[in-house]
């Protein structure tokens, strides 16, 4: 594939470990959405994704590959992210599940990485269990917006969880506190 020569540098075999990787995105928004383009990219063989939610107009600034007719049809945003990836990538595997990702387990357990791009702390704070209890490395990416009187700060993080390391509690991103505040 001539398209992925500028990845060499990743080593001899890195078409074929990509091409063989099974990579999930659970969460389609607007982080989500930008993985699964990426990894259409980058060649990755099988893409399992998951979001059980249909397009609004007030994801088109940040949902790639969403369009106006996406949000007249009522289009589900894993449709959409598995046309983004497969016009990248026509030999990419998509694999939608436009459920809450506790439905689809079997498909998550068997997949090499798992990168979540969730709103919730709670839905972080399970998924990362669950990533852990089946020993699959877990990619946190989010992003706030905070009003700071007549400004916003804007912050965001990506964070990777696995067994020997850190999980997303002892980051500080799941916390107590900020369980509480949400429930």
């Amino acid at each position: 594939m001539n398209w992925l020569s500028r990845q060499s540098f990743l080593g001899p075999n890195s078409t074929e470990l990509l091409g063989s990787a099974r990579i999930a995105v659970v969460g389609l928004g607007g982080g989500g959405s930008h993985v699964c383009q990426q990894l259409g990219h980058a060649g990755i063989g099988e893409v399992v994704i998951v979001d059980p939610d249909r397009i609004s107009s007030s994801n088109l600034n940040r949902l790639v590959g969403g369009t106006r007719l996406d949000v007249m049809l009522r289009r589900r945003k894993a449709s959409i992210a598995k046309r983004q990836i497969r016009r990248i990538n026509a030999n990419a595997r998509v694999t939608p599940f436009p459920v809450e990702w506790q439905a689809c387990l079997d498909a998550l357990k068997v997949c090499d990485v798992i990168v979540g791009s969730l709103g919730s702390v709670r839905a972080k704070d399970e998924l990362d269990a669950f990533c852990r209890r089946y020993l699959i490395p877990f990619v946190d990416i989010g992003m706030d917006v905070h009003e700071t009187g007549p400004s916003f700060l804007i912050a965001g993080q990506v964070a990777l969880s696995f067994v020997g390391g850190p999980c997303l509690r002892c980051l500080g991103i799941v916390t107590e506190s900020a369980l509480t505040t949400e429930a």
